[in-house]
């Protein structure tokens, strides 16, 4: 794989090959610290939890030739190193307690404004090509810059749905509760595909879609707490 990637990929299976027969420091990356918290992961079809510690990966850059390997270039053209090296993961939860609160400062501002803003962007099909680098980016970015992009370059390509002269397409209804509903089910992060991958999913789900049944005057055969019913979720058309 001569490519960027291919050089990156081949970096992480020495790290993950150093990091199980138990050799020191290899090529700039530091081994997982043994200090770190570990976590429980109940294994599935079993009973049995397993500790792992996370992984922290530092990468250290001394010179530009440390990141060239078998011809192939690993820091894409005008990407320079950060000062001590790379370390990930970068945002911890201290630091993401105060980003956290400034989100929520960016988001009020943005929803309190919004009709100072274009209902639609005034922009032409590919304006987002011309102002991103080519090549995907090598190291993390500052948070202030990251928002600094997204009010540069994503803004203008947005279409403000909760604009209160956006009257296009159907409702886009949005609330602060909503909002803080998201952030709660992104923190859980569990895919609800069956009752055993996150119980209370299907459970809220059936309760939910009952409630939602009896809204709309649904005949009783098409609610799942009634004696026979067949409803819970889906309306199959055969």
């Amino acid at each position: 794989m001569n490519s960027f990637f291919g050089t990156q990929l081949r970096k992480l299976e020495r790290f993950l090959e150093n990091g199980h027969n138990g050799n020191g420091n290899s090529n700039g990356v530091r081994q997982p610290q043994p200090s770190l918290p570990t976590t429980d992961i109940l294994l599935q079809g079993t009973q049995q939890a397993v500790a792992v510690a996370p992984v922290q990966i530092v990468v250290q850059a001394n010179s530009p030739e440390d990141f060239l390997e078998n011809g192939d270039m690993a820091t894409p053209p005008g990407q320079v190193p950060p000062a001590g090296g790379l370390t990930l993961p970068y945002m911890d939860s201290a630091e993401f307690r105060n980003r956290g609160k400034e989100m929520v400062d960016y988001i009020s501002d943005y929803m309190d404004t919004i009709g100072q803003r274009r209902v639609t962007p005034a922009i032409e099909p590919g304006y987002l090509r011309e102002r991103l680098p080519e090549d995907p980016p090598m190291y993390p970015e500052d948070w202030d810059e990251i928002m600094d992009d997204v009010e540069q370059h994503i803004m203008p390509g947005v279409t403000h749905w909760q604009h209160p002269r956006f009257h296009a397409y159907f409702p886009s209804g949005n609330s602060y509760p909503s909002i803080m509903a998201d952030m709660l089910s992104d923190a859980i992060g569990s895919n609800g595909f069956s009752w055993a991958a996150s119980p209370v999913y299907t459970e809220l789900e059936t309760i939910v879609m009952d409630w939602l049944g009896r809204m709309v005057g649904l005949p009783k055969e098409f609610l799942p707490f009634t004696e026979n019913g067949k409803g819970g979720g889906v309306i199959q058309v055969r």
